[in-house]
Protein backbone atom coordinates (compact mmCIF):
# COMPACT_ATOMS: atom_id res chain seq x y z
CA UNK A 1 0.00 0.00 0.00
CA UNK A 2 1.32 3.28 -1.07
CA UNK A 3 1.34 6.04 1.57
CA UNK A 4 -0.44 8.86 1.16
CA UNK A 5 0.18 12.34 1.85
CA UNK A 6 -2.43 13.84 4.56
CA UNK A 7 -2.90 15.11 7.96
CA UNK A 8 -3.40 11.49 9.32
CA UNK A 9 -0.02 10.75 7.86
CA UNK A 10 2.11 13.85 8.80
CA UNK A 11 4.32 13.76 12.19
CA UNK A 12 5.24 17.25 12.94
CA UNK A 13 7.54 18.44 15.80
CA UNK A 14 8.01 21.59 17.11
CA UNK A 15 11.80 22.75 17.86
CA UNK A 16 13.36 25.96 18.98
CA UNK A 17 16.94 25.03 18.19
CA UNK A 18 18.63 26.97 15.69
CA UNK A 19 17.81 25.63 12.12
CA UNK A 20 20.85 26.04 10.62
CA UNK A 21 22.80 24.30 13.49
CA UNK A 22 24.51 20.91 12.58
CA UNK A 23 22.45 19.51 16.15
CA UNK A 24 18.74 20.78 14.37
CA UNK A 25 20.17 19.24 10.72
CA UNK A 26 21.25 16.14 11.99
CA UNK A 27 18.32 15.48 14.19
CA UNK A 28 15.35 16.21 11.58
CA UNK A 29 17.20 14.15 9.43
CA UNK A 30 16.96 11.60 11.73
CA UNK A 31 13.34 11.90 12.61
CA UNK A 32 11.92 11.88 9.27
CA UNK A 33 14.21 8.66 8.47
CA UNK A 34 12.87 6.92 11.44
CA UNK A 35 9.10 8.13 11.02
CA UNK A 36 9.42 7.02 6.95
CA UNK A 37 10.59 4.02 8.78
CA UNK A 38 7.05 3.41 10.22
CA UNK A 39 5.18 4.93 7.37
CA UNK A 40 4.82 8.75 7.93
CA UNK A 41 6.22 11.75 6.54
CA UNK A 42 7.90 14.03 9.06
CA UNK A 43 8.14 17.97 9.35
CA UNK A 44 10.16 20.03 11.93
CA UNK A 45 8.22 23.40 12.69
CA UNK A 46 11.02 25.82 14.00
CA UNK A 47 10.71 28.70 15.85
CA UNK A 48 11.39 30.61 18.82
CA UNK A 49 11.81 28.40 21.64
CA UNK A 50 9.00 30.18 23.42
CA UNK A 51 6.44 29.72 20.11
CA UNK A 52 7.80 25.94 19.80
CA UNK A 53 6.94 25.21 23.88
CA UNK A 54 3.41 26.88 23.05
CA UNK A 55 2.77 24.70 19.91
CA UNK A 56 3.64 21.74 22.21
CA UNK A 57 1.95 22.39 25.04
CA UNK A 58 -1.53 22.95 23.58
CA UNK A 59 -0.92 20.08 21.24
CA UNK A 60 -0.90 22.14 17.82
CA UNK A 61 2.15 19.74 17.46
CA UNK A 62 2.72 15.77 17.53
CA UNK A 63 5.94 16.67 19.70
CA UNK A 64 8.70 18.91 21.31
CA UNK A 65 12.13 17.74 18.69
CA UNK A 66 14.43 17.75 22.24
CA UNK A 67 13.90 18.95 26.14
CA UNK A 68 15.68 18.00 29.19
CA UNK A 69 13.99 15.71 31.28
CA UNK A 70 11.24 16.60 33.26
CA UNK A 71 10.03 18.88 30.21
CA UNK A 72 6.29 18.06 30.73
CA UNK A 73 6.40 19.16 34.68
CA UNK A 74 8.47 22.19 34.39
CA UNK A 75 5.84 23.48 31.38
CA UNK A 76 2.92 22.47 33.48
CA UNK A 77 1.05 19.89 30.99
CA UNK A 78 -0.01 15.92 31.42
CA UNK A 79 -0.36 15.24 27.56
CA UNK A 80 3.67 14.43 26.55
CA UNK A 81 5.54 11.44 27.53
CA UNK A 82 8.87 11.33 27.02
CA UNK A 83 10.73 9.04 24.41
CA UNK A 84 13.52 6.94 26.25
CA UNK A 85 15.92 8.06 24.17
CA UNK A 86 18.71 10.34 24.65
CA UNK A 87 19.43 12.48 21.29
CA UNK A 88 21.76 15.43 22.70
CA UNK A 89 24.07 15.29 25.68
CA UNK A 90 25.72 18.93 26.28
CA UNK A 91 27.84 20.87 28.48
CA UNK A 92 25.58 23.58 30.43
CA UNK A 93 28.57 26.25 30.82
CA UNK A 94 29.06 29.77 31.66
CA UNK A 95 30.58 31.78 28.12
CA UNK A 96 32.84 34.60 28.75
CA UNK A 97 34.38 37.26 26.06
CA UNK A 98 37.71 36.73 27.65
CA UNK A 99 40.02 33.88 27.14
CA UNK A 100 41.37 34.18 30.25
CA UNK A 101 38.48 34.62 32.57
CA UNK A 102 37.37 31.43 34.57
CA UNK A 103 35.47 30.82 37.58
CA UNK A 104 34.86 27.28 39.48
CA UNK A 105 31.27 27.11 40.80
CA UNK A 106 27.70 29.16 40.60
CA UNK A 107 28.23 30.55 43.91
CA UNK A 108 31.44 32.77 42.64
CA UNK A 109 28.67 34.79 40.54
CA UNK A 110 27.04 36.13 43.22
CA UNK A 111 30.22 36.61 45.23
CA UNK A 112 31.89 38.54 42.52
CA UNK A 113 28.74 40.39 41.96
CA UNK A 114 29.57 39.21 37.92
CA UNK A 115 26.64 40.33 35.52
CA UNK A 116 25.07 37.45 33.54
CA UNK A 117 23.31 37.69 30.76
CA UNK A 118 20.09 35.47 31.04
CA UNK A 119 18.32 34.30 27.91
CA UNK A 120 14.37 33.04 29.32
CA UNK A 121 13.81 30.94 27.00
CA UNK A 122 15.70 27.78 27.49
CA UNK A 123 14.29 25.51 30.59
CA UNK A 124 17.70 24.75 31.76
CA UNK A 125 18.32 28.15 32.32
CA UNK A 126 15.51 28.68 34.47
CA UNK A 127 16.12 25.46 36.70
CA UNK A 128 19.72 26.49 37.23
CA UNK A 129 18.37 29.90 38.25
CA UNK A 130 16.15 28.05 40.55
CA UNK A 131 19.03 26.19 42.13
CA UNK A 132 21.24 28.38 42.27
CA UNK A 133 19.47 31.94 43.21
CA UNK A 134 20.91 34.23 40.51
CA UNK A 135 17.98 36.34 40.58
CA UNK A 136 19.86 39.62 41.68
CA UNK A 137 22.96 38.78 38.81
CA UNK A 138 20.67 38.09 36.00
CA UNK A 139 20.41 40.65 32.93
CA UNK A 140 17.24 38.42 31.33
CA UNK A 141 17.13 38.70 27.19
CA UNK A 142 14.36 37.65 24.98
CA UNK A 143 16.55 35.07 23.30
CA UNK A 144 20.30 34.21 23.23
CA UNK A 145 21.56 35.84 20.67
CA UNK A 146 20.49 39.55 21.98
CA UNK A 147 22.92 37.93 25.78
CA UNK A 148 25.49 37.29 23.34
CA UNK A 149 25.60 40.99 21.99
CA UNK A 150 25.61 42.38 25.23
CA UNK A 151 28.79 39.78 26.26
CA UNK A 152 30.39 41.09 22.84
CA UNK A 153 29.86 44.63 23.84
CA UNK A 154 31.23 44.01 27.21
CA UNK A 155 27.46 45.28 28.99
CA UNK A 156 27.41 41.89 31.19
CA UNK A 157 30.62 38.97 32.53
CA UNK A 158 28.96 36.07 31.06
CA UNK A 159 26.49 34.44 29.28
CA UNK A 160 24.74 30.64 30.43
CA UNK A 161 23.95 28.03 27.63
CA UNK A 162 24.93 24.59 26.53
CA UNK A 163 27.83 24.54 24.49
CA UNK A 164 26.16 23.43 21.05
CA UNK A 165 23.50 26.20 21.34
CA UNK A 166 25.91 29.04 21.64
CA UNK A 167 28.38 27.90 18.80
CA UNK A 168 25.33 27.83 16.51
CA UNK A 169 23.66 31.28 18.22
CA UNK A 170 27.44 32.55 17.80
CA UNK A 171 28.12 31.53 14.57
CA UNK A 172 25.00 32.79 13.36
CA UNK A 173 25.54 36.16 14.87
CA UNK A 174 29.39 36.26 13.73
CA UNK A 175 30.66 36.44 17.10
CA UNK A 176 34.26 35.08 17.57
CA UNK A 177 35.05 35.85 20.62
CA UNK A 178 33.45 33.21 22.91
CA UNK A 179 35.42 31.44 25.84
CA UNK A 180 34.32 28.66 28.42
CA UNK A 181 34.67 30.53 31.42
CA UNK A 182 33.14 27.26 33.60
CA UNK A 183 31.40 24.02 33.36
CA UNK A 184 28.87 23.58 35.67
CA UNK A 185 27.03 19.76 34.39
CA UNK A 186 26.77 17.62 32.01
CA UNK A 187 22.81 17.32 30.96
CA UNK A 188 20.75 14.87 28.38
CA UNK A 189 17.72 15.93 25.95
CA UNK A 190 14.63 13.52 24.74
CA UNK A 191 12.31 14.08 22.63
CA UNK A 192 8.26 13.98 23.48
CA UNK A 193 5.85 13.01 22.25
CA UNK A 194 1.87 13.85 22.39
CA UNK A 195 -0.15 11.38 24.25
CA UNK A 196 -2.80 10.80 21.49
CA UNK A 197 -0.03 9.14 19.31
CA UNK A 198 1.18 7.10 22.61
CA UNK A 199 0.50 3.77 20.87
CA UNK A 200 3.20 5.09 18.64
CA UNK A 201 5.73 5.21 21.67
CA UNK A 202 7.18 1.79 21.34
CA UNK A 203 7.84 1.89 17.67
CA UNK A 204 9.35 5.01 17.59
CA UNK A 205 11.86 4.22 20.29
CA UNK A 206 12.37 1.22 18.79
CA UNK A 207 13.59 3.46 15.56
CA UNK A 208 15.17 5.82 17.15
CA UNK A 209 17.49 3.38 19.58
CA UNK A 210 19.19 2.49 16.27
CA UNK A 211 20.29 6.09 16.07
CA UNK A 212 20.71 7.30 19.25
CA UNK A 213 21.55 6.38 23.04
CA UNK A 214 18.93 4.44 25.06
CA UNK A 215 18.67 5.47 28.10
CA UNK A 216 18.40 2.67 30.80
CA UNK A 217 15.28 2.93 32.50
CA UNK A 218 16.00 3.25 36.86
Amino acid sequence: MQLQTNQDTVITFSCGAPENSIFAQHLESAYKQVFQNLGYDFVMAYSSLARAIEQTKHGRTDGHCASIEGFEEIIQTDQLVKLNVVVKRSQFSAWSADANFKINDASEIRTQGLKVAFPRGPLINLKFNAEHNLTENLYPTVHLTAALKMLQSRRVDLVLAGAETIQARAETAHINQIYQAALFFEYESYPYLNKRLIALKPQIEQELSKLFFVKSLK
